[in-house]
């Protein structure tokens, strides 16, 4: 059937212009690589999760600091502010540190 200058397919696949056909296997071909893509990460994170690998941003602070921050602001030797300073975070991330402490040995 034509319409205008426009040819109207009636689901014939084989009907189908040559460029029109290459661009349905080619988003077929891009949709198989999305999900060989997802399948490969989540395998990937699976199997690093099994080893015990940390998954995702690295802390701010270390165990360590964290640890010192915690026992130094709890004993009043300094303020969030001195400490977010000294070991170049934000004062909000040692707020944080606090309040997570906190939560843990309230809750």
């Amino acid at each position: 059937m034509q319409i205008g200058s426009a040819r109207v397919s009636r689901g014939d696949f084989q009907e189908l212009d040559p460029q029109v056909r290459a661009a349905t296997d080619a988003s077929c071909s891009i949709s198989y690589q999305e999900e060989d893509f997802r399948k490969r990460t989540m395998n990937g994170l699976a199997d690093a999760g099994k080893t015990g690998k940390h998954i995702g941003r690295r802390r701010a602070l270390s165990p360590q600091q964290r640890t010192e921050v915690i026992e130094c602001v709890e004993n009043g030797q300094g303020s969030p502010a001195q400490f977010a300073s000294l070991f170049r975070v934000s004062r909000s991330t040692v707020q944080r540190v606090i309040r997570e402490h906190r939560a843990k040995v309230a809750g």
